[in-house]
């Protein structure tokens, strides 16, 4: 199955359920994670009340949080969008059981296919060409080394000298004799 990307849009706002941002028109406004959730669960949810307890096993579902931790995310999120409890444009509480979104939201999704590989940065691509160029000169120098001269078919050899403190002159002598030697 492949995920889902989808934009909401409220007002002069758009939030990107997969890379997690908030923008009004082209400013990005930084929130934190657990507030961005909090937004996703009540857009998502549009018009429908989300209990508190609901929305708090949603955005923290492995650990236990005060309720009062909603109620901060949800203050952050008035006071972001300029928005209050007496007269909600954007988020409605309802007393002591949730929240509902009440701006209206236009949603779109679109499929991300998986299998897209992501476009390639132009220096990846200068390192690919940098390679093929590099084996392409490092064949044709050992084709031209391998064929180059075939006609040698001698090696000259300077007599040998043993050099040690105690020199043994056969062995010198011996080993230049067996390299002279035509074969």
């Amino acid at each position: 199955m492949d995920p889902e990307t989808h934009h909401y849009e409220f007002g002069p706002y758009r939030i990107d359920s997969t890379e997690r941002l908030l923008r009004r028109g082209d400013e990005l406004i930084s929130l934190p994670p657990k507030v961005i959730d909090t937004l996703l669960v009540l857009v998502s949810n549009s018009g429908r009340m989300v209990e508190k307890e609901a929305l708090m096993q949603t955005v923290w579902p492995d650990i236990t949080v005060e309720p009062n931790s909603i109620a901060k995310n949800v203050s952050l999120l008035r006071k972001t969008f300029g928005d209050t409890s007496d007269e909600p444009r954007y988020i409605e509480t309802i007393s002591k059981r949730g929240y509902r979104f009440v701006a209206i939201v236009r949603s779109s999704s679109a499929a991300v296919d998986e299998r897209a590989s992501p476009p390639v940065p132009p220096v990846l691509s200068y390192y690919k060409v940098a390679v093929a160029v590099l084996a392409v000169g490092l064949g044709l120098f050992l084709t031209w080394a391998y064929f180059h001269d075939r006609s040698l078919h001698s090696l000259v050899v300077l007599p040998l000298a043993d050099l040690s403190p105690n020199p043994q002159d056969f062995f010198a002598k011996g080993m230049t004799e067996a390299l002279h030697q035509p074969r």
